[in-house]
C-alpha cells in the first residue's frame, strides 16, 4: 500500500465553486416531490372515478387532466437548489391535497 495521500486539488480547476450540499434543502426537495406525486395521483383518482360514472363531466376531466400534466411537468422541471420553488410547491400542494382530498 502506497504512503501517498490523494491530493484533491488536482480535481479543483478554481473555476467552479464547490457545491455545499446540506440535509435541510435536500429533504425539503424530496418533500415537496412526494407532493406533487400525491397532487398528480389526487387527480389522477378524481379523473378515473369521473370517467367511470354515466354522463361523466367531460370539461372537469379536460381541467384536472390539464392541471395533472402541469404538475407532472413542475416535477420533472423542480431542482434541490431552487429553494424558492421548492418552498411554493411545498406550500401550494399542501394546500391542494387538503382540497382535492376533500372532492374524493
Amino acid at each position: 500500500m502506497s504512503s501517498e495521500r490523494h491530493d484533491p486539488k488536482p480535481y479543483n480547476t478554481g473555476k467552479v465553486a464547490p457545491i455545499a450540499w446540506s440535509d435541510n434543502p435536500t429533504v425539503d426537495y424530496e418533500a415537496a416531490l412526494q407532493l406533487v406525486s400525491r397532487v398528480v395521483a389526487a387527480y389522477g383518482a378524481l379523473i378515473t372515478r369521473e370517467q367511470s360514472v354515466p354522463g361523466p363531466d367531460l370539461e372537469a376531466i379536460r381541467n384536472w387532466t390539464k392541471a395533472k400534466d402541469e404538475f407532472v411537468a413542475r416535477r420533472e422541471s423542480l431542482r434541490v437548489g431552487d429553494t424558492a420553488e421548492v418552498s411554493r410547491i411545498r406550500a401550494e400542494c399542501s394546500e391542494l391535497i387538503a382540497e382535492l382530498g376533500a372532492r374524493r
